[in-house]
């Protein structure tokens, strides 16, 4: 990932003005619900609740557009994605600096999401060749720059976990969260689990369960539901993503792995 590298040697040399990135929404309620959606569907799993949490941050603010990238990313109907997505195209250029990066991340995921459901494979492929590549430079940038904004931190693990695997995203959230927050805890036993380390990876899930105690979590069920099925355990699986949707009707990826694990 020379891209990364070039990126962290420039910050190495540039001073830091500030520890989180500022938004260009005047709004402190848009700002407010615009991390409540991060918050819902990181934290705690909770689709649902994170999409109305950008439904309402969308309403205080409709032109803000990197916060509206993050409800085309999350809804369901096609229609309003593939209007919203229009939205910020024609408006993309408004939006300066390090959010502008941001905004163009996010608008190349809503793109891959879209092709990927439409079947149209070849602009998929396309656009895949450069878009996960970038999106680890971005976050790599931002991670560093924002310390204090974790979800991007959070997002920029899950790519080097794409494109680096379990253990490359391991080494990076030991140096990147050597505190960790909850819904770590839970990406921790899931990274475990594509080891082959199920020992430790459900001690985690148990800790994370603990951590998550009293809360509307279906994040904690997912966690168990990833693990067995790592385990080849596809029916004990399927129960824990079932028991997710119980919780969240809208919960993107256990609707994804109850229709994998039924059609088996």
């Amino acid at each position: 990932m020379k891209q990364v590298f070039v990126i962290l040697l420039l910050l190495a040399t540039t001073k830091v003005h500030s520890q989180k990135l500022e938004l260009s929404t005047k709004s402190d309620s848009a700002i407010y619900y615009y991390y409540q959606g991060w918050e819902q569907v990181l934290d705690y799993g909770h689709f649902s609740k994170s999409e109305d949490a950008y439904r309402k941050m969308h309403q205080h603010d409709p032109e803000f557009l990197v916060g509206l990238s993050l409800l085309v990313r999350i809804t369901m109907d096609t229609s309003e994605r593939i209007q919203m997505l229009r939205k910020i195209e024609q408006n993309a250029n408004e939006v300066k600096g390090d959010e502008r990066l941001l905004l163009n991340l996010f608008t190349d995921l809503i793109k891959l999401y879209s092709y990927r459901e439409r079947g149209l494979t070849k602009k998929l492929n396309a656009l895949a060749e450069t878009a996960y590549d970038n999106a680890e430079s971005t976050l790599a940038l931002l991670a560093e720059k924002y310390p204090d904004d974790i979800y991007y931190k959070s997002e920029y693990i899950e790519f080097i976990h794409r494109n680096s695997g379990a253990q490359a995203a391991l080494d990076a959230l030991s140096k990147h969260f050597p505190e960790p927050p909850p819904f770590m805890f839970g990406y921790t036993a899931q990274l475990q689990s594509e080891l082959g380390q199920f020992d430790e990876a459900l001690k985690r899930a148990k800790e994370f369960e603990q951590l998550m105690k009293n809360k509307e979590a279906p994040y904690v069920f997912m966690v168990y539901a990833k693990i067995y099925k790592e385990k080849g355990n596809n029916d004990q699986a399927l129960d824990y993503a079932q028991e997710a949707l119980k919780v969240d009707p809208g919960h993107i990826l256990a609707k994804r792995m109850v229709n994998e694990l039924s059609s088996d």
